[in-house]
């Protein structure tokens, strides 16, 4: 039996926000800006970029599902439509991170640590650089005093995996790549 759901909501951002808020706390839901996703496809590119955005990818748990179900049909004069759903069991994604600063290396170092046991890393490298005679932690320094760089696939149960994917999203300097799903 599926555990979770991919499903698009169709509806201005603002408009499917607001609705997914019904959910009480208790409840493990993830939306496109929590996930940091990027576009999937050149249309989706083009509605972003010229803010025209209305599709809205959000994953939740199957009881959730049909609660949300219940919502959208008991509502009248909806601006949110339900207009896509495929089961998601396990997904998995890229990651690249470049940090100058002990501090932001620390974070993502925890964020991989400890994630949940089931969720795998794959083409796993790991480097960390100390230059005595550098010049901080600046951007654009020409050396930097601290470099630490990362790279890996990271797969499992689609609920972990989101989690995981959520607190690296949270930390700067860490590029996220496509979530791929497999139901």
């Amino acid at each position: 039996m599926n555990n979770y759901w991919e499903i698009v909501l169709e509806g201005s951002e603002e408009a499917v926000d607001e609705f997914l808020d019904w959910l009480p706390n208790e409840h493990q839901i993830f939306s496109e800006g929590d996930l940091a996703l990027p576009p999937e496809d050149l249309s989706e590119r083009l509605r972003h970029f010229i803010g025209a955005d209305s599709r809205h990818r959000v994953y939740l748990a199957s009881g959730d599902l049909a609660k949300l179900e219940a919502a959208l049909r008991g509502r009248t004069n909806s601006s949110i439509q339900l207009t896509g759903r495929r089961a998601a069991t396990s997904g998995r994604f890229g990651f690249q991170a470049e940090a100058y600063s002990p501090e932001v290396a620390t974070a993502i170092r925890s964020a991989l640590a400890e994630r949940a046991r089931e969720v795998e890393i794959a083409g796993f490298r790991v480097g960390q650089e100390v230059e005595e005679n550098g010049e901080g932690a600046a951007l654009y320094s020409p050396v930097h005093e601290f470099e630490f760089r990362t790279e890996g696939v990271l797969s499992g149960p689609i609920p972990e995996l989101l989690a995981t994917r959520t607190r690296l999203a949270e930390i700067d300097f860490v590029h996220l790549g496509p979530l791929e799903i497999t139901s």
